[in-house]
């Protein structure tokens, strides 16, 4: 008893001042005592991001320093095109674009000669409203710079018989020129799938729309010069100034604006594609 309290002391100074070394275990599998002293220190727990947040950043929500500009190409019934989006906000594109096509054929009426061209030329401009992902609907507005749709000359060689709502008639060398027309300005609607500004880290897009414009009623405009001959009298006049062959001519017109009337609404339909900048 009395060896073990002459002894406590000299353990206690042993303990105290005794560097950690000293206790450090020589087996190989063991963890040097300065490998504990340099790790590094645990800090508090950081905090989660909300569910909302995760899901964001999962699904490349938040467009930040992503380009909200798209370039496209489309063919329709309005011609060949392109288009440029820019994305307002996460359910609003502005969208503009221009559309070309140009064809030209000849036919012939009731006698008269038609050398015409059709001429598609447009410009559009639409709002994207997102109603689910890339499901959308655009209102807009589409734009025809001349009006016209389709452009002819109209000839009859002479001595050749044509008719007129009804009315038969001899040219004695006659010329004209016709034209469909449109107004110039007309709404839009158009509805589909498709987003030339994909969200998220997405470039390439396609997409499909159905739709049309209010284009109003067509008018075809017919005008003659030349010599007009009525088959019943044989009398010739001026085909510009005769009031007989102006009234065919008016019925003529009336007759086309009725037989086209159905084209006040102008069918759309759009296949593109496109990439964001």
């Amino acid at each position: 008893m009395r060896k073990l309290i002459l002894v406590s002391p000299l353990l206690l100074c042993i303990v105290c001042f005794c560097p950690r070394s000293c206790f450090a275990q020589s087996d190989e599998g063991s963890i040097p005592a300065t490998a504990i002293s340099s790790l590094p220190e645990v800090g508090p727990a950081q905090p989660d991001f909300p569910p909302a947040q995760r899901q964001a950043a999962y699904s490349g929500a938040d467009n930040s320093g992503l380009s909200r500009l798209g370039i496209g190409i489309q063919i329709s019934t309005l011609g060949p095109g392109a288009e440029l989006a820019y994305e307002v906000t996460r359910r609003l594109n502005v969208r503009g674009g221009f559309n070309y096509f140009s064809y030209t054929t000849n036919f012939t009426n009731d006698g008269v000669t038609y050398d015409g061209g059709l001429k598609l030329e447009s410009g559009e401009a639409s709002v994207d409203v997102f109603l689910w992902r890339s499901l959308h609907l655009s209102p807009g507005v589409l734009y025809s710079p001349n009006g016209s749709l389709l452009n002819a000359t109209l000839s009859v060689p002479a001595g050749q018989s044509f008719t007129l709502s009804g009315t038969t008639y001899t040219s004695n060398g006659l010329a004209g020129t016709g034209a469909l027309k449109f107004n110039r300005v007309a709404p839009s609607v158009l509805f589909g799938i498709g987003n030339l500004v994909p969200r998220g880290r997405h470039h390439f897009s396609m997409k499909f729309e159905v739709g049309g414009a209010f284009r109003g009623s067509p008018a075809v405009a017919l005008n003659f010069t030349g010599i007009v001959c009525n088959q019943t009298d044989t009398i010739c006049q001026n085909a510009a100034t005769s009031p007989q062959f102006q009234s065919s001519v008016a019925a003529q017109q009336a007759k086309f604006d009725s037989d086209i009337s159905y084209f006040k609404f102008y069918p759309i339909v759009s296949v593109g594609f496109g990439f964001k900048l």
